[in-house]
């Protein structure tokens, strides 16, 4: 079934700027995960009784618990 015209074109404009709207989600997304990161690692360096490879392995288990597969 054929779409009318004006619909395609209608849609094609949108696209743009739901784009736009899905980036901005994901920036502050973004901000909002990297920030969390700087909580825990600040918290997890004031833990005197976490030798640094444990420090590591919680930090990178926040990051999978984020959904975030790489962390700085």
């Amino acid at each position: 079934m054929a779409r009318p015209e004006g619909t395609e074109r209608r849609r094609a404009e949108e696209i743009p700027a739901l784009a736009e709207g899905l980036e901005k989600i994901l920036m502050r997304r973004e901000a909002h995960v990297q920030e969390t990161l700087k909580i825990v690692r600040a918290r997890i360096r004031d833990l005197d009784d976490f030798p640094g490879e444990l420090a590591e392995s919680v930090s990178a288990g926040v990051c999978h618990l984020l959904g975030r597969e790489q962390c700085p």
